[in-house]
């Protein structure tokens, strides 16, 4: 049977659409898991020193949910184009990156280790950095700009975790 152009670009186009849904349910499920075991964590939060900067609870969730999808967004994007090695190389530190963004909650929420979590946090901007910067340099300016609001998180994250770690 002939398919007309068109017709292909519009079954490619849902093929990414559906791909690019599947890997934001991913991402939010792990979110909701993720969350879960932070709540665990949250009595002894709460009694930590905070900085005075520190956001309103409320204020989590929605900025994980709208960073999560973005994530997944860009890591479909990568996964499609694993092909090209430069890309591979790109996913392979992405999942990297979110293996250790993942780790974090656990580390610091569920084993209380503050300190830990402030170098694991570190770490994790730093691979971020990389991402970001490799991609941009590469001519991937979209992908590593849809990042960069993870990125600012991370350093902001940082600070938080770094605050608790010198006042607890």
């Amino acid at each position: 049977m002939f398919i007309h152009k068109y017709e292909w670009a519009n079954v490619m186009n849902f093929k990414i659409f559906l791909q690019n849904f599947v890997w934001v349910c991913a991402f939010l499920c792990t979110s909701y898991f993720i969350g879960q075991t932070t709540q665990a964590g949250m009595p002894w939060y709460d009694t930590l020193t905070k900085s005075p900067y520190n956001p309103p609870k409320i204020m989590f969730p929605i900025v994980w949910t709208t960073l999560y999808i973005m994530l997944a967004m860009v890591g479909c994007y990568l996964w499609r184009h694993k092909q090209n090695s430069f890309m591979k190389n790109m996913l392979i530190f992405f999942c990297l990156y979110m293996l250790v963004n993942w780790a974090w909650s656990y580390i610091f929420f569920y084993a209380h280790f503050i300190s830990t979590g402030f170098y694991w946090i570190i770490l994790s901007d730093l691979i971020l950095g990389f991402l970001i910067f490799r991609l941009f340099k590469q001519g991937y300016q979209f992908l590593s700009l849809s990042l960069l609001p993870t990125f600012i998180w991370g350093c902001y994250a940082a600070y938080l975790n770094g605050y608790i770690m010198i006042l607890n």
